[in-house]
């Protein structure tokens, strides 16, 4: 019997090595989308802004410096609408791509565990009855607390995505008027 449970805890390791290799690399792809998106906004931005320079620059008074400014503000705003756009869109991926991951593989390792503590509670020596309810109960409060955490980060993540949101819809709607 104990070769059995053996195997069903290194399969239960291997499973939950190969999930958190996957969260991983779904997070790190996450990060190189942000990483690539921040450098294409800093490198537009920093373009805009020495365009702004030359044209201010060349103004021959303080009214075409002002114009030439004020000329810029409108497609500045529209960039950082489309820059917001674009991280919401990359968290919202990343966020439903860990979420699959997680879910799936969470609940057949749970399970997996679960029926394994059944196993070692019912094979248990004469004797040990407290402690095997005890450890029952101690894996019972873990399960709650994994649980709970993938609870509130799934609402964490909702809100975050919700002020993200709100804020590209702001920049958007000062980018009209």
């Amino acid at each position: 019997m104990n070769t059995l449970n053996n195997e069903k805890i290194a399969n239960a390791g291997k499973a939950a090595a190969e999930e958190m290799s996957q969260m991983a690399q779904t997070a790190y792809t996450g990060f190189e989308k942000l990483a690539q998106a921040n450098l294409a906004a800093s490198k537009a931005a920093l373009s805009d802004s020495l365009d702004t320079l030359k044209e201010m620059a060349a103004a021959q008074s303080p009214q075409e410096a002002l114009a030439a400014h004020a000329k810029r503000l409108q497609p500045m705003a529209a960039k950082a609408a489309e820059y917001g756009q674009t991280v919401m869109q990359i968290a919202a991926e990343t966020g439903a791509a860990l979420g699959k991951v997680s879910e799936g593989k969470f609940s057949t390792t749970q399970k997996a565990f679960g029926e394994m503590m059944n196993n070692a509670v019912k094979n248990a020596p004469a004797g040990t009855e407290a402690m095997m309810a005890a450890f029952t109960q101690a894996s019972s409060v873990g399960e709650q607390a994994m649980k709970t955490a993938q609870d509130m980060a799934q609402k964490a993540f909702a809100q975050g995505n919700a002020v993200v949101t709100d804020v590209v819809a702001k920049a958007t709607t000062v980018k009209k008027s």
